[in-house]
């Protein structure tokens, strides 16, 4: 959470509020008085929260990643290496020497390009596994069988298996190293003491 931007928190933040107004209003339609017991969906909720939150700190990451350099600016050094190869003395270790230049610049290209993919990528998965959290939260409102919604929430969790694989790929570009095995209890924590 600290090393978010202001906007992003305030995203995840506006996400989470938003998924315990949703649990108030269901425990008030539910008849639950006194202090809230634990849902059986809390741990599913958590579990897409903590993605989303992973989401976010990628997204972040790979932002910043792509304003660092830009494609015009490699592919200028490309053609700048591989007019110096056209031009080069015949000695063999001036050619490897360009190659090598040449390869490394067409490498970097690719990498680039590809963090392109990974943060449209994460962008829409942001965009739909915000939307599966407030269908969720807000369905739990009108369902009155606890174990129907934790069952929907575990499809929606089995769906983010891809997402949580694509995250791993995207860790070499990021260096954003997921060293928890399960996600934190995120609905139930004291949010003043996480989010300082």
């Amino acid at each position: 959470m600290t090393s978010l931007a202001p906007d992003a928190r305030r995203r995840f933040e506006t996400l989470r509020s938003r998924c315990l107004e949703m649990r108030s209003i269901a425990r008030g339609v539910g008849g639950q008085s006194g202090p809230p017991t634990e849902d059986l969906s809390t741990p599913a909720l958590d579990r897409l929260l903590w993605v989303f939150l992973r989401l976010l700190a990628s997204q972040q990451a790979l932002d910043r990643f792509l304003r660092s350099t830009s494609d015009a600016d490699i592919r200028a050094r490309i053609e700048e290496a591989r007019k110096k190869l056209e031009s080069a003395p015949q000695d063999e270790r001036f050619k490897r020497s360009l190659q090598d230049s040449v390869a490394a610049q067409e490498t970097r290209l690719q990498n680039y390009k590809k963090a392109g993919d990974n943060a449209e990528f994460v962008r829409l998965e942001l965009d739909r596994i915000e939307a599966k959290i407030q269908a969720l939260a807000e369905s739990s409102v009108n369902r009155q069988d606890p174990d129907a919604l934790s069952s929907q929430i575990e499809g929606v969790s089995e769906s983010v298996q891809s997402t949580e694989t694509a995250m791993r790929e995207l860790q070499q570009i990021t260096g954003i190293v997921d060293q928890m095995q399960e996600p934190p209890a995120i609905l139930e924590a004291d949010w003043r003491r996480v989010a300082q």
